[in-house]
């Protein structure tokens, strides 16, 4: 990864966290204002790469796979007065996801590539439904498969491959209670290796469910209890 993109990503994630920070302190301080929830992820990638060298850019083909893992969501940004934090303008999304990724390259075969994925995502609701998405993603390579392969004149040893990745994920999306439904696109910021200009691009079909609005809540309920008087009214009769 070039040293720009590492200080450009690097300083998303810091932000980022510093947001999540803050409005985890309002879950503290106001908890009608922020929505905290947590749950399980998953879904279905299409998965290619690209090449900036037109020396090895053989035809890649899409190669399908999985993902499943752990989300938190956050959300924040009352529409009104009478609106619940659930309803908020505005989220944050953090995920731990096994991501297989990849790609086909016809007739030589393919590469298939495992990752430990960590997107912090920004969320952007123009309805209390419809949302954006935009934010970085680290992508710690776990597995590789196979070991060797060719295509055209060029053999690869990816024994030592060294596929670690920071990526740009966008995306829209459904949020209907306790589950949302999105679309994705993942694009790899990071060559496989120093002498392999191949970089990861992956769609994905991506499903949250979250386990209820954790610590979205109204106003404090007014007791109905009724206040004994202080001063309460004689009713013994008296004979004068």
């Amino acid at each position: 990864m070039k040293k720009h993109q590492f200080k450009t990503v690097a300083l998303s994630l810091v932000l980022l966290s510093v947001s999540l920070a803050s409005y985890s302190q309002e879950v503290i301080d106001r908890p009608d204002k922020t929505s905290l929830s947590f749950g399980v992820a998953g879904g279905a990638n299409a998965s290619t790469l690209s090449s900036t060298d037109p020396s090895l850019n053989p035809s890649f083909g899409f190669r399908l796979g999985g993902q499943v893992g752990v989300a938190a969501n956050l959300r924040f940004g009352l529409r009104g007065i009478n609106s619940t934090a659930s309803d908020g303008k505005f989220g944050l999304q953090a995920e731990a996801a096994y991501s297989m990724m990849g790609a086909n390259l016809g007739d030589e075969g393919g590469i298939g590539l495992g990752y430990l994925t960590v997107p912090m995502l920004f969320q952007y609701y123009p309805t209390t439904q419809f949302y954006l998405e935009v934010g970085p993603q680290a992508c710690l390579n776990l597995t590789h498969t196979p070991d060797h392969t060719s295509f055209g004149d060029y053999n690869l040893n990816l024994t030592s491959l060294k596929a670690n990745d920071v990526a740009a994920v966008v995306g829209v999306g459904l949020a209907r209670k306790q589950i949302h439904v999105g679309v994705r696109y993942v694009m790899g910021m990071s060559d496989l290796a120093s002498n392999l200009a191949w970089r990861n691009q992956c769609a994905q079909v991506h499903l949250t469910f979250l386990f209820g609005a954790g610590t979205s809540s109204s106003a404090s309920k007014k007791s109905t209890s009724k206040t004994p008087d202080v001063v309460q009214p004689i009713t013994d009769d008296f004979d004068f």
